[in-house]
């Protein structure tokens, strides 16, 4: 019995030790706590997040803005886990934005993780993923239109199979509107929104480019 209570001890000693090895997993609301002043930082140095389609910043302020976008990635996947399964797929997004902003700016293991995140089971995600992939190669390239041209007709390939997704729609708006080469690029991207998409970010874009054109008309 003495033997027994003393192993049992000594057992205990021994996973004592071992959480107090351990660190301890942080309480939510100071990962958000955290993310916030990262965000704020962020906003200093890179205001707007299609900041990566200017040459001019990549090369000036690129370097500056990285370390901060790593920061809060970190935070990102740190808190996605602790949340419930709705408030986690907006974190994942989120996450994916910014690995999308530093692929823009030269990032290379930020352009793996959307890589890998791009096979992932659940197809909203693997479409969110492609489509931050190919946004951060296309602000990445906006001096370079043969390269936009081959970004482009690979996303549109994506489209095609995944006509419903909003993720692509709003990627291929942003297309049209930041970091464009040349016009018609701009053309091919506003295409491939109106012949591919059935969304409803699709929808809704169409709807007021269609409004604005009447519009404009009338004028």
């Amino acid at each position: 019995m003495i033997r027994s209570c003393f192993t049992l001890a000594v057992c205990l000693a021994v996973s004592t030790a071992a959480l107090v090895g351990q660190p301890a997993a942080r309480a939510s609301h100071a990962i958000v706590t955290e993310l916030k002043a990262a965000n704020e930082a962020r906003r200093d140095v890179m205001p707007a997040r299609d900041a990566g389609a200017d040459p001019q910043f990549r090369a000036t302020d690129g370097a500056k803005a990285l370390p901060i976008l790593r920061k809060i990635t970190l935070i990102l996947g740190e808190l996605a886990p602790l949340q419930a399964p709705a408030d986690q797929q907006a974190t994942i997004h989120r996450q994916y934005q910014y690995w999308g902003v530093m692929t823009a700016l030269g990032d290379k293991d930020a352009a793996q993780s959307l890589q890998s995140a791009a096979v992932n089971p659940d197809p909203d995600l693997a479409a969110a993923a492609k489509s931050w992939l190919t946004l951060g190669q296309w602000w990445a390239n906006s001096t370079d239109a043969a390269a936009q041209s081959k970004i482009l007709d690979n996303f549109i390939t994506v489209a095609h199979a995944n006509p419903a997704s909003d993720d692509i729609a709003s990627t291929l708006l942003v297309m049209v509107n930041s970091g464009a080469a040349n016009d018609d690029l701009r053309a091919k991207a506003l295409d491939t929104i109106k012949t591919c998409l059935t969304g409803p970010v699709a929808k809704n874009a169409l709807d007021a480019l269609a409004a604005l054109q009447c519009q404009q008309q009338i004028e």
